[in-house]
C-alpha cells in the first residue's frame, strides 16, 4: 500500500503531484523489503526525483529490487553501469513510462482480481482519468 501511496504522489493521482511525498513514501516501503518500492526508490534517486540525484543510492536500492527479482530492476541497473545515469533521451523516457504504466496497470488488475481494495482504487482512478490506459468511465466504476 505504502508503494502505491508513493506511486499516486509520483503520478498525481488523486493528489497532487509532489516527489519528494512521493519518495518518502517508496522509502517507507522499501525499507519494508518491497521489491517494487526498492526499484521505484532507485529511480527517484536516479533521475534526482524528490531528492538529490545520488547514482550510489540508486544502485544499491535497485540492487535490492533486482536480488527479489523485481523485473525493471536488471535493466536499470544496467543503464546505471553504463552511463552512472538512466537513459535520458526524450523517445527511450517516453517509451518507459508507457512501458512502466502498462506493467503497472497489469500489476493493478491481478491485485484488484484478487480482491485488494487498494488496487481496485488505484485502477478507477486511472481509467477515470486514462492515465496508462483509455479514459473509461464505466470501467472506473
Amino acid at each position: 500500500a505504502q508503494c502505491n501511496l508513493g506511486a499516486m504522489y509520483a503520478q498525481g493521482l488523486g493528489v497532487d503531484q509532489d516527489y519528494k511525498e512521493a519518495r518518502r513514501w517508496y522509502m517507507l516501503s522499501a525499507e519494508k523489503g518491497n521489491a517494487d518500492g526498492q526499484y521505484n526508490l532507485a529511480l527517484a534517486y536516479a533521475q534526482g526525483l524528490g531528492t538529490c540525484k545520488d547514482v550510489g543510492q540508486a544502485q544499491a536500492w535497485c540492487q535490492k529490487a533486482a536480488a527479489q527479482g523485481q523485473p525493471k530492476a536488471e535493466a536499470l541497473l544496467s543503464s546505471l553501469a553504463e552511463s552512472g545515469s538512466p537513459k535520458a533521451s526524450k523517445q527511450v523516457g517516453e517509451m518507459q513510462a508507457l512501458l512502466s504504466a502498462s506493467a503497472e496497470v497489469e500489476a493493478l488488475s491481478q491485485k484488484a482480481r484478487a480482491g485488494d481494495a487498494d488496487s481496485m482504487y488505484l485502477l478507477a482512478l486511472r481509467y477515470s482519468r486514462g492515465r496508462g490506459v483509455p479514459e473509461d468511465l464505466k470501467e472506473a466504476l
